[in-house]
This record gives C-alpha cells, sequence and structure tokens, in this order.
C-alpha cells in the first residue's frame, strides 16, 4: 500500500524538521509533499529526497482558498496512492504503539475510507517544565496533554475529502478511531508558541477570512494569547488530572456538540503514556540531518553561506568588515536589545545562544543588518563542559548554582528553583576567533547571569580593541562563586573600558541588588580613534544616550 502525506508551511524552521522526520519513517521521505507557501528564511532548503511545491504567497491570506486549494491537492495525490495524510506541521498522528507497529499499519487495518483522530493538545507547564530541547524526543519532555474537539481533524483518506477552513470537519460525518491520537504541538513551549505568534500577526488576512473569524487567535496579543493557551501551573493541572488514557466520555461529547468545537475548557487532561514517548523526534532522514547540521554548528542552508562567501570573506578580518559595527549579544535569545536606529544596514550582529529553539528563532527573524551571525554555543573563559541549571523562570537559569542563603529573603526567589540541570558544551570567544568563525567585536552585550566574569575572561586581547561593553552586574551573589560589580570594573579598565552609566534592576523588592552598566573606552584613547571608528563610537553613544563627555573644571580651577 502507497501512502503520501503532505503539509503546507511558511518560514517553520522549528517543527518541518520534526515533521519531516516523524512522516518520512512512517510512510517514506520519498512520500512526502511539502507546499511551501513563499518560505523565506531556508527553512525549506535542504530537504532531501522529500518533494517541495513551491507556491507563490499572495498580498492577503485567505482560509477558504487554503482549504479548496488542499482539498484539490489530497485528490490529486489519490490519483497515485491508496491513500494520502494531511496535516499542519504542529500535528502528528500517532496510532496506538501497543497495537499497531506504525502509521502505515493503522491506515491498511482501519481506514476503509477516512478517520478522525482524537484530538490531544501537548501542554506546556513553564514553572515545572525547561524548554523544549529539540535534541532529544519531544514527548518525553512534556506530561500532560488535554483533549480537543477541534482537533478532532478527519486528515487520514483514501478518498478524496472536501475540508472546511481549518480542517476540523469535511464533507462527511466524523468517524473518530479511539486508537489514533493526533498531538498538537502548538503549545509544546512557551516561548516558541508567542515567537510564532508574533509572525502570525503579522500576516494580513483578506476581508472575507476576516468577517468569518477565521484565524482569530493569530491576532491576539501576547498577554491574552498566554493567558488562553498556558493557563496552568504545576499545582493546577494536577487538581484537574484524570487517571487513565481513555477519552471515550470526551469523544462521545464530542460527537452529541459536534457543532461546537469549542469545548476545550470542559475537556479531561491526562498524564502522557511512556509508550509514546520516544514518537516525535527529529531522526535521521535526509531532512532532519541537514537542519541538526545547520542548528547544531550555528550556520545558514548551503544556498546561504554560498551567498555570504561571495560578499565577504570567511574570516574574522577583511575590507568588508572595515566600515561595520560588531555587535556581539551573548545571551541573545530576545534579539538585539537596542534597534540601532538609523544605522541597521551596516551592524554586523554577532548572537550566541545555546537554545536550539532559540537560535533557531533568531536566524529566522527578518532583520535589516548588513550580517547577522547565529552561534549555537555557550560562552566561557575556557573550552570544556560545564553544568547549566534550569530554572523555574528561563531567564535565570545560569551555569552557576542560584544562591538560596541570599536569595531566600526575597520573592523572586522561586524563579531561582533547580528543575532540571544539563551538560553543555562552553567554549571561549577567543577559540571562535582563532578558527574564523567569528569577527572582532567593537560592541560586547552579555547578560548570563552570574557569569559575565568569566565570559569577558575569555574575550581575552580581544577586549583591548573592543569599543563598549554592556552587562548585568550585581553587587551581592544571587550566584554561588559569581564575581561582583567590583571585580568586573576592574578587569575591564585593564583593558581602557571605563564606567559611563548604570541603571538599577528592580527585581528584589527595593533593594539594589542587580544593576544593567554600560562601559566605553576612556577618553585618553577615544582621542586616538580612526575616522571610521569615531563614527562607531559615535553610534554606540547615540543608541545607549551617554552624555557627551566634558572637562567639568578649567586647568586653573585649582591654581
Amino acid at each position: 500500500m502507497r501512502v503520501a502525506a503532505f503539509t503546507m508551511v511558511y518560514n517553520e524552521p522549528i517543527f518541518l524538521p520534526l515533521w519531516c522526520g516523524y512522516y518520512g519513517h512512517a510512510v517514506g521521505e520519498e512520500n512526502l509533499f511539502v507546499l511551501d507557501h513563499g518560505s523565506n528564511d531556508g527553512s525549506t532548503d535542504d530537504l532531501g529526497m522529500v518533494q517541495k511545491v513551491r507556491i507563490p504567497r499572495v498580498d492577503k491570506f485567505d482560509e477558504d482558498h487554503r482549504a479548496s486549494f488542499i482539498s484539490r491537492f489530497q485528490a490529486t495525490l489519490l490519483s497515485a496512492y491508496d491513500a494520502v495524510v494531511f496535516s499542519d506541521v504542529d500535528e502528528f498522528l500517532i496510532p496506538d504503539p501497543e497495537k499497531f507497529s506504525g502509521l502505515s499499519d493503522f491506515i491498511q487495518h482501519r481506514c476503509p475510507r477516512f478517520v478522525n483522530a482524537v484530538g490531544l493538545d501537548l501542554l506546556h507547564v513553564p514553572d515545572e517544565e525547561a524548554g523544549i530541547d529539540l535534541r532529544a524526543p519531544i514527548l518525553s519532555q512534556r506530561h500532560y496533554v488535554r483533549f480537543s474537539p477541534r482537533y478532532c481533524k478527519p486528515l487520514i483518506s483514501r478518498i478524496p475529502l472536501l475540508w472546511q477552513p481549518g480542517f476540523h470537519a469535511c464533507d462527511y460525518p466524523p468517524a473518530i478511531d479511539p486508537d489514533l491520537f493526533l498531538f498538537h504541538l502548538k503549545r509544546m513551549d512557551r516561548d516558541l508558541s508567542v515567537s510564532r505568534l508574533r509572525q502570525w500577526r503579522a500576516i494580513e488576512w483578506s476581508d472575507n477570512s476576516l468577517s468569518k473569524g477565521h484565524g482569530y487567535q493569530t491576532r491576539l496579543d501576547d498577554r491574552e494569547f498566554l493567558a488562553r493557551e498556558f493557563p496552568f501551573s504545576g499545582e493546577s493541572i494536577r487538581s484537574v488530572l484524570v487517571e487513565g488514557f481513555d477519552f471515550s466520555p470526551d469523544i462521545e461529547r464530542r460527537a452529541k456538540f459536534s457543532a461546537d468545537l469549542h469545548l476545550d475548557a470542559d475537556c479531561r487532561i491526562s498524564v502522557i503514556p511512556e509508550k509514546f514517548g520516544e514518537k516525535i523526534a527529529i531522526i535521521p532522514t535526509a531532512s532532519a540531518k541537514a537542519y541538526l547540521h545547520r542548528a547544531h554548528n550555528g550556520i545558514g542552508t548551503e544556498h546561504e553561506r554560498n551567498d555570504a562567501a561571495s560578499e565577504r570573506p570567511v574570516l574574522p578580518h577583511g575590507e568588508w568588515l572595515q566600515d561595520k559595527l560588531v555587535v556581539v549579544d551573548i545571551g541573545a535569545a530576545g534579539g538585539l536589545q537596542q534597534p540601532w536606529t538609523g544605522v541597521e544596514d551596516r551592524i554586523v550582529a554577532v548572537m550566541f545562544e545555546p537554545n536550539p529553539i532559540k537560535a533557531a528563532e533568531l536566524r529566522s527573524q527578518p532583520h535589516k543588518f548588513a550580517d547577522l551571525i547565529v552561534v549555537e554555543s555557550a560562552l566561557g573563559n575556557r573550552d570544556g563542559t560545564r553544568k547549566l541549571n534550569l530554572t523555574k523562570s528561563f531567564g535565570c537559569a545560569s551555569l552557576l548554582t542560584p544562591n538560596r542563603l541570599f536569595l531566600q529573603d526575597y520573592s523572586v526567589c522561586p524563579a531561582f528553583d533547580v528543575i532540571q540541570t544539563l551538560d553543555i558544551e562552553i567554549t571561549s570567544y577567543g577559540s571562535l576567533f582563532r578558527s574564523g568563525r567569528v569577527p572582532t567585536p567593537d560592541v560586547i552585550k552579555i547578560d548570563t547571569q552570574g557569569f559575565e566574569f568569566e565570559v569577558l575572561l575569555g574575550f581575552g586581547d580581544l577586549l583591548g580593541s573592543c569599543l563598549a561593553v554592556q552587562l548585568e552586574a550585581h553587587f551581592y551573589q544571587i550566584y554561588q562563586g559569581q564575581k561582583l560589580f567590583g571585580e568586573l570594573v576592574g578587569l575591564l579598565k585593564e583593558s581602557g573600558l571605563v564606567l559611563r552609566s548604570i541603571k538599577p534592576v528592580n527585581h528584589f523588592d527595593g533593594d539594589i541588588v542587580e544593576i544593567d552598566a554600560w562601559f566605553t573606552i576612556s577618553e585618553p584613547r577615544e582621542r586616538q580613534l580612526s575616522d571610521v571608528d569615531k563614527w562607531k563610537f559615535s553610534a554606540i553613544e547615540n543608541e545607549w544616550e551617554l552624555p557627551t563627555r566634558t572637562k567639568q573644571f578649567a586647568p586653573t580651577t585649582w591654581d
């Protein structure tokens, strides 16, 4: 029996490799079709044997048109295949592993015409579960699913279907099989979900879709979205858990109220059985290997690398960089903090982010920079392995251990609770520079939760040619063994960098514990700058809103 699977995507660097990995294993990578709706982030390059169909983007997105196009494409595939699977890129159809060897086995024995799945939303409980690690199976990192009437979709068929917008229903009554589960991964990671939401909000919808309320969830603001999609704490979700993995009552209720698919709030929540744990991962298909190679090595697609090679040397120096401002951002999950308004096209942004999801997001985001280099690595003062402490609050994760003896007096203390530790590889900026992977820095911004001193040491002599540094610092040890503000000032002074501005960060109930600090070269060094470096320094002072240096006292004041 020949089975095809297809999806439609626009800039999906995270989910497309997962989709290709799972369905390629299920039906054969050569039987996958990706309808590429104008992706421009490189995520549909290097798909191996997957067949890509390029579809031009239109000015305004229309859900009715999409459903009609998908229905026709499915009918066309059925002329060459016995059965066809369609799913959005974040939807994974998994039959009960104890009853079926895989998806093809299920289709052969349980899909005479078409079949609906049991819809399950995968939930992320951020106060107890760390961010998703793409290098590990997805379902093994999450504990809970919630039955979703909307995602009991008819997505596997041996006959042509006419889908309604959203693909929640078709031109036949639903036929839900209790042994087929649709795991919907939209909520698998809170930060990833917010990032995707911001991309969706940029899509312009047709008047037809707006009048019908299509895609309303993509137009929520961040606060509405988080309240709607991530309402649970660990304590609250355990209070509503239902034992077992039997959704028969929900399926019956869905059949009874089939006209109302918005019943999620009353649906049961269950723990994911271990038998599903390994099912969704970036397994070594050709497309998945290509993605992992790009993600783990911090480089673009072959097309991007060729383009880059034609425009600039593959070296940390060169004429191409001479009139560019190299901004190094260490801990760059949210992108560059400053907009660098008016000089974006002369910025070379070098961003460090060890989290694969965050790094992939950074690579996929549109930008106006002269160049963007994303390095998926953690930095320190030497190469080696260290333990990363993942905390309840993602922003408190550190290579140092939280100092609970100090933190216990503050309301922010629970944010530093360690929920998981990972062994990660770290390197130094100097090592990367010597290997030709990163350029000489002009500006360094560091936010590494207490590890700033070690990161600065890793720059070595490069600090002496740097024009400015911005970092987070502390007057008290919130992490064990951390270097404090005075030691950072002393280290930077040795490289000719002096303190220009500080700003308290109010995270400690009114006490001044944490600050943001800005350093630049000293005034004598400023006078010796070349014309190009004078422009760079002026751009830095303007962006940081630093006061112009003036002599406050005349030479004769103290005579």
